[in-house]
């Protein structure tokens, strides 16, 4: 074992690279390798694993999406809800050194057509991985009519009760089909209001996403790296290479980026009455789903709308700013200065392990895509956990119910949730179920002190504190 192990790793220079022949007799080597029966020379095989580096480069960059750099731009949200349970998904699927540069030139340029690129507090940064658009818009309904349509920027409570399984209705045997369910799908109302502390079930609260930096992160940090870490463990121990800094390198950008990520914008203070005249009504907003179906959110507008406009949005920091700009970019240039170093410099039995890490974290960008990785860890999963937990679990085929549960902004602000579900086999079904709960109800005004009807201006979205303009046009109401 000993001479198999100083006959094959025994190259850590680069004048041992370029004299290093394969070791094994013919018949050992792989086809690809075999070339007419001859030993293939150390250009030759450089040169069939550069051709496959390079497509494996190619594959890789079409699986990598703008998703990888959300996660590391707001490391608060995408793991506030990671536990032991997530580590071996994550381990396994969560790796950085593979192929990113496609999707961090893309990132790029969604910053540069933003506008980021040119200077303090410019450009928006709705839109890009720093605060992603939903792309959904919402109708705000007051004493049964219809008042206007508005853009859902947020929307944390929606990505989280859509997470929710639809459970699949049963045939009953001796009965006769009716119509063919096309789609199964939901009405969901969700009753919004701050509670009072301590908390009634410590439970069923998950603290918010807005929150500064914990050990926690920085550990799950290191989780997700956890194969990039064993491999450049390989490559110091085994050839004493300084090439080992390839495979940290995805873990100290993670850790830099956390350590500069920008702060965000918390959840609002309750609003405490101050004048028994001032009065803030009490409004249901209606948002389709395009998976889920249609959500009706029922509370105080100050408590709703700050999750469709302000809460979690980047504060403005330039020097935070850059430092993601630059970490972007070097996590876009990895794998193009790991390619370059492996046919130049690395010996042969190195390049084989580069060659089949990329292949690993290709494998591993496509399960994350295409296998709703993106939510793992993040506060909406751990809010879907908790309304599971609170009552979901016992749901049946036509409706279920949570008891309420809490989001914990810190200073003694506590909001509470309170979900209930009922089923439809068809869109039209549950769009006549909630038109007649909109049309039917009749809201009573809540005592506040102030009013928030009023529509902010795309502007108000990426000053320094929006929450400062949030409370500026409430009282000018």
């Amino acid at each position: 074992m000993a001479y198999w192990l100083s006959s094959k790793f025994s190259q850590s220079s680069f004048s041992d690279a370029a004299s290093y022949r394969y070791p094994y007799p013919i018949s050992d080597m792989p086809p690809l390798l075999q070339g007419n029966g001859a030993i293939p020379s150390f250009s030759e095989q450089t040169s069939i694993l550069s051709a496959l580096g390079t497509l494996i480069g190619y594959i890789g960059a079409e699986a990598a999406t703008d998703q990888v750099f959300e996660r590391l731009l707001w490391p608060q949200r995408f793991w506030n809800g990671f536990s032991i349970y997530h580590a071996l998904q994550v381990a396994m699927f969560m790796p950085m050194g593979g192929p990113l540069h496609r999707a961090a030139l893309h990132t790029l340029d969604k910053f540069f057509e933003n506008g980021l690129f040119k200077g303090d507090k410019m450009g928006h940064m709705l839109g890009t991985a720093f605060f992603r658009n939903s792309g959904w818009s919402y109708a705000v309904w007051y004493n049964g009519q219809q008042e206007s349509t508005e853009l859902v920027r947020n929307g944390l409570w929606i990505r989280a009760a859509s997470l929710l399984p639809i459970p699949i209705e049963k045939q009953q045997k001796g009965l006769e089909t009716g119509r063919p369910v096309r789609a199964r799908t939901t009405l969901n109302t969700l009753v919004l209001d701050y509670t009072t502390s301590p908390l009634p079930k410590k439970d069923n609260a998950v603290s918010q996403e807005t929150k500064g930096l914990s050990l926690k992160i920085f550990f799950a940090l290191l989780v997700s790296e956890f194969s990039g870490v064993l491999a450049g463990v390989t490559v110091a121990v085994v050839w004493r290479s300084w090439f080992a800094w390839l495979w940290f390198a995805p873990l100290l950008l993670k850790w830099n980026s956390a350590i500069f990520a920008v702060a965000r914008e918390d959840l609002a203070p309750k609003v405490v009455p101050s004048a028994p005249a001032a009065t803030e009504r009490t409004k249901l907003f209606e948002i389709l789903h395009p998976q889920q179906g249609i959500f009706l959110i029922e509370g105080n507008e100050s408590t709703v709308l700050q999750f469709f406009r302000h809460y979690g949005h980047p504060v403005r920091s330039r020097t935070r700013e850059r430092a993601q700009f630059a970490i972007i970019i070097c996590f876009g240039l990895m794998f193009p200065v790991g390619l370059v170093s492996s046919i130049i410099w690395m010996p042969t039995s190195m390049q084989y392990l580069w060659l089949g890490y990329q292949l690993y974290a290709t494998l591993a960008m496509y399960v994350y895509r295409y296998t709703n990785s993106h939510i793992w860890a993040t506060t909406e999963e751990a809010l879907a956990a908790k309304f599971k937990e609170a009552g979901f679990k016992r749901s049946t085929e036509k409706s279920a119910k949570a008891e309420p549960i809490y989001l914990d902004g810190g200073n003694g602000n506590i909001l509470s949730a309170t979900l209930m579900t009922t089923y439809h086999n068809s869109f039209g079904s549950a769009r006549d179920a909630a038109k007649a709960h909109l049309q039917s109800t009749t809201s009573v005004p809540r005592k506040t002190s102030r009013e928030s009807s009023k529509t902010l201006s795309p502007s108000d979205l990426d000053s320094v504190n929006p929450s400062d303009n949030w409370r500026t046009s409430l009282e000018k109401e």
